[in-house]
């Protein structure tokens, strides 16, 4: 079964997506599911959801996340996930205790962060190199 993660990943690439609107719309789903019973097809179905309630304040999001879920193979992401976990490097998504709650406060805080070393030592700061938008 493939988790929430490698769609975590997929969605923190996509520039163009609100990622805090992109956390309120997971921390909704995480409201009614656990993380662990989240597959593919219950984030798909989540999606429909949201998108076919006019009422929905997801509604306008979930549809980019669909259109972008259908341009993407998403076991690319896991098998790539799978290779960081293999080199050491940690993927902490913002649903993680690891994950430091003071990126949580920036207008665009990133869905997970990729740590190479200990993530508990996020607890005393973070500093990030580099940039979530490269250009010439």
């Amino acid at each position: 079964m493939m988790t929430i993660k490698p769609i975590i990943a997929m969605m923190n690439d996509d520039q163009k997506l609100n990622q805090k609107k992109v956390i309120e719309f997971i921390n909704d789903l995480l409201s009614k599911k656990e993380k662990e019973d989240i597959d593919l097809g219950i984030f798909k179905d989540y999606l429909k959801i949201q998108q076919l309630d006019d009422d929905s304040p997801y509604r306008e999001i979930s549809e980019k996340i669909m259109n972008r879920i259908e341009r993407e193979n998403i076991s690319d992401y896991k098998e790539y996930l799978s290779g960081l976990e293999d080199d050491g490097v940690h993927f902490v998504p913002f649903y993680s205790n690891e994950y430091p709650e003071s990126l949580l406060c920036i207008p665009d805080p990133p869905l997970c962060l990729f740590i190479d070393g200990d993530p508990a030592s996020l607890s005393n700061g973070v500093a990030v190199v580099g940039t979530r938008s490269a250009h010439d």
